[in-house]
């Protein structure tokens, strides 16, 4: 005869025990006194096993063998084989995270940038899901989007200069850390300060472009609308302590004035100081140094008297006061 087991089953057979396949002879007597055998042969089937994995996104559910899953998980399934021994499957659960992408930008105002499908100009938090492919799960994108204020300055449409005067361009800058570049730089004395000197014979117009560390810009002009009139600046203090800026007494002016024939400098007492003669307007350094011999003399208020000429030959002479300041 024969005897199926499964793999792993134990079988007491003529005193013997059976665990493996094997065939088995008993003797027997027969009734007619002969000698019989019985031969026994024992088969073991072997069980089964497979295995699959499901993959799942975070946030999936999955009803499996009786149990909600939601998380990593091993699940077994015990079946009976058509030989009739039991078959384990084994089921292997991943639960893989949503991928997220995250990232900022800042934009100039009034500029506009594309997320996707979407057209942003507005600071905020921007989300977008692209489906997942084969072997992964969904990925969110996050865009945080940021606007750099918009450079605040002030400038006029036009101001009107006088032929060969000086004139500030009135350029006023409220947000910090901006840089600028005027065009063209005709006639002024910078091209990348805030507020350059132009000295102009005739009508003038200015762009400025203004830049901040973001990279954003903004954009000024100017006309400047140059007059014929005569004009002659004289300051009415300076600061002769050698620093570079405001160091001299000199007379300022336009094309008309081609030269100060004589300049004299008094002090309170009416005792002179300094004199010069034949020197050219508009030359710093031409001026009175706030010395005396070599020496400088002290704060307070002198009196100059200038002899002017202009380009016809006629000449004006002009006195005032100066403060000296140290």
């Amino acid at each position: 005869e024969e005897i199926n087991l499964c793999v792993g089953d134990t079988l007491l057979l003529f005193g013997n025990i059976v665990t493996e396949n094997e065939t088995l002879l008993q003797n027997l007597v027969a009734v007619n006194g002969c000698d019989s055998t019985h031969e026994v042969s024992v088969v073991f089937f072997p069980s089964f096993s497979s295995s699959e994995e499901i993959n799942l996104c975070a946030g999936d559910t999955l009803f499996l063998l009786g149990n909600m899953v939601t998380q990593d998980d091993v699940l077994l399934q015990n079946l009976v084989a058509a030989n009739g021994c039991d078959s384990i499957h084994q089921i292997i659960v991943n639960v893989w995270e949503e991928i997220e992408i995250y990232a900022t930008q800042t934009i100039c105002a009034g500029e506009s940038i594309t997320f996707f499908n979407q057209n942003i100009s507005e600071p905020g938090i921007y989300m977008e899901t692209l489906p997942s492919n084969a072997g992964s799960c969904d990925t969110l994108y996050l865009l945080e989007v940021e606007i750099q204020p918009e450079i605040n300055f002030s400038l006029p449409d036009s101001i009107t200069s006088v032929n060969g005067q000086a004139i500030r361009l009135p350029l006023v800058i409220t947000s910090p850390d901006i840089q600028t570049a005027w065009s063209p730089s005709t006639s002024l004395s910078c091209s990348d300060c805030p507020s350059p000197l132009a000295i102009l014979s005739e009508n003038q117009n200015y762009t400025v472009t203004l830049s901040d560390p973001a990279g954003c810009s903004a954009i000024g002009n100017i006309s400047v609308l140059v007059s014929e009139e005569e004009a002659i600046f004289i300051p009415n203090a300076f600061s002769p302590n050698f620093d570079g800026f405001n160091d001299f007494f000199t007379v300022y002016s336009n094309a008309k004035i081609i030269e100060i024939e004589r300049m004299q400098i008094y002090n309170r007492w009416g005792g002179l100081m300094y004199e010069q003669q034949k020197i050219l307007p508009n030359v710093t350094t031409a001026g009175w140094d706030g010395t005396r011999n070599g020496k400088s003399v002290s704060e307070g208020v002198y009196v100059y008297q200038v002899w002017l000429k202009s380009a016809d030959g006629t000449v004006e002479v002009v006195s005032g006061e100066v403060v000296v300041v140290r």
